[in-house]
């Protein structure tokens, strides 16, 4: 094996820029998802692989931060912060910020699924056969999701029984098809969102991509400005009084596009920004100023949420920050945070050819190990309570019961919370370590691999830890080449 890799290594280093191009795609092997189509090389942009990798991490701490620690005492009335240690107040900030991030995974899966469609359509000419991959995953995601939230998740069945001790009602089953949480609201994101660059992309469509970009930014535009109404007739649907099929139709599309906690509205908005990035991307030489644009962008954003905030347009500040889901403003400011350290990293390493420095950075090899699994650490947030029943069993002298929620409070509380978040997180990631070494076998990945081979004929190597580890190929510029960048036509898993 190391004498194969070592005579490929050589055999590259030896090609001129035709030649390159050329080994970008394997023609000697038929593409399983399109019988008449070239196979792709795969290589993975290792910024993304970090960012959704610590925003996994970042999920869990939070998460569990969220869970033992009362923070009513700052939500009811923001205004004590100003009187907390100037210290305290900006790490509770920098937590509150990023834990608002929700709408980061659907950034994320947005420019990948995007960047995906886009670089197999320019080889294949078919963007249905690649839409068919993306609504079997969207699907499939919704599936997991409403698993979660009906049985296996923190406030699911088998939760309810681990947090009170007592079997549930079954009517967490049904109430389970009208919650939106973040992993319904990815499921949805990647049906319709692949679906609409699917139309764009048609016709040579990815050759149009200012007339994309425009299109993309018409419907960002749209779905900013009708989320207050559909917000207020999310209102009025759950406050009818009689029930028949009517409300209950109603009350699934208003709970899918505007209610609960992570409906469409506004995260439709991040879709269409994300499959932007991700259409400019998959082109043969992505612009030279994409980060500078992206960034610009995100700044203007954010000058327009806090306009909005300031004279009070669409937002009841103070009082609403924490609200799910977010106001427009608010929700504008997280969305200008998510977008700008994309561009920031996409900055610094792939446009900079730093991706081989970066990728073997011991904490960015960390959260690319998260990143492999991102799916099942969402839908088993109930294994928190495995660590906490360790330090549970650890604290006994002292009769503290972590399996119990919001038992910290207050400014000594938040020290304890984060202890205990900490070591979760730590606990998490040596049962990653673990798992890895049999490639996550049995994981949610793992299963929608296999179902995916059974059902559309893919082989994918996304859960071959080693393989991926090992891969030495980065998307990113080549800086052998005078042109920017020649090696930038890639795959992601």
């Amino acid at each position: 094996m190391l004498s194969e890799e070592k005579i490929e290594n050589e055999q590259e280093n030896n090609f001129d820029k035709t030649d390159l191009e050329k080994l970008e795609f394997d023609t000697s092997q038929k593409n399983e998802d399109d019988s008449d189509a070239v196979k792709l090389k795969v290589k993975r942009i290792i910024s993304i692989d970090a960012l959704r990798g610590g925003a996994v991490v970042g999920m869990i701490l939070v998460h569990s931060l969220m869970r033992i620690y009362d923070y009513t005492w700052i939500s009811k009335n923001p205004v004590v912060i100003s009187s907390l240690p100037l210290w305290l107040i900006v790490i509770i900030a920098i937590v509150g910020y990023l834990g608002m991030w929700i709408s980061f995974f659907i950034f994320l899966s947005s420019i990948v699924n995007s960047y995906n469609m886009t670089i197999k359509t320019t080889k294949t000419k078919k963007p249905w056969k690649q839409l068919k991959n993306q609504l079997f995953a969207g699907f499939t995601i919704l599936f997991v999701s409403y698993l979660r939230e009906a049985c296996i998740g923190y406030y699911g069945i088998f939760g309810h029984i681990i947090r009170n001790g007592k079997v549930a009602s079954f009517s967490i089953l049904v109430n389970a098809l009208y919650i939106m949480k973040p992993l319904s609201a990815i499921g949805w994101s990647i049906i319709i969102g692949s679906l609409i660059h699917a139309i764009l992309l048609m016709n040579d469509g990815y050759k149009k991509r200012y007339r994309n970009l425009i299109v993309y930014l018409l419907l960002f535009i749209i779905a900013i400005s009708i989320t207050p109404s559909i917000y207020n007739w999310g209102v009025k649907v759950a406050s009818t009084e009689k029930i028949n099929f009517g409300y209950i139709l109603a009350s699934f599309i208003s709970g899918t596009v505007g209610g609960d906690t992570d409906p469409l509205l506004p995260y439709l908005g991040t879709v269409f920004v994300g499959n932007s990035i991700g259409m400019f991307l998959a082109q043969k030489e992505p612009p030279k100023r994409l980060p500078l644009i992206g960034s610009l962008f995100a700044f203007f954003l954010a000058i327009v949420s806090i306009i909005m905030i300031i004279f009070g347009i669409a937002v009841n500040f103070p009082n609403t920050i924490f609200r799910k889901p977010p106001e427009v403003p608010i929700y504008l400011f997280l969305l200008s945070g998510q977008i700008g350290l994309t561009m920031l990293l996409l900055r610094l390493v792939e446009y900079k050819g730093k991706m081989v420095k970066f990728g073997n950075n011991w904490i960015i090899k960390k959260f690319r190990l998260w990143s492999m699994v991102s799916l099942t650490l969402f839908v088993l947030d109930l294994y928190e309570f495995v660590p906490r029943a360790f330090l549970t069993l650890i604290l006994i002298p002292f009769k503290i019961d972590l399996l119990n929620d919001n038992i910290f409070t207050g400014i000594t509380g938040f020290y304890y919370a984060i202890s205990v978040a900490v070591f979760n997180v730590l606990w998490f990631h040596f049962t990653l370590k673990l798992w890895s070494r049999y490639n996550f076998l049995g994981s949610f990945e793992w299963m929608i691999i296999k179902l995916q081979k059974f059902f559309l004929k893919k082989r994918t190597t996304k859960l071959n830890v080693s393989f991926i580890f090992s891969n030495k190929e980065w998307y990113g510029e080549n800086k052998t080449e005078k042109k920017h960048p020649a090696n930038f036509v890639v795959q992601l898993d």
